[in-house]
């Protein structure tokens, strides 16, 4: 997996951009990746999933706590290009209700 995270000068906003699966025996780098951008004080993260194919429920587990952190900062989470079968598993998990998918 690899992670890449594109702050956007000006302004509080940042994205994540992550290609391959995220797995159990990777979701620490995923999680790890995340709170930099907290400590910046980014409010508004965008990650992109367009390069993953796959996530298991560690993934979403981690997907949770993010949108928990950024709420406690006012901030928002959201994901752009979700692969189909992805959405399925945050449709079935109704994380879809909690984080913004575009």
């Amino acid at each position: 997996m690899k992670i890449t995270i594109y702050e956007h000068p000006g302004s509080n906003t940042a994205t994540m951009t992550v290609s391959g699966n995220v797995e159990f025996h990777n979701v620490n780098k995923f999680r790890a990746a995340f709170y930099p951008i907290i400590e910046k004080k980014v409010t508004d993260l965008t990650i992109d999933f367009g390069e993953i194919l796959y996530i298991d429920s560690s993934a979403l587990g981690v997907l949770a706590i993010m949108y928990k952190k950024m709420k406690e900062y006012d901030g928002t989470i959201q994901l752009i290009n979700v692969a189909d079968d992805v959405l399925a598993l945050f449709r079935i998990s109704t994380l879809d209700k909690l984080i913004s998918i575009h």
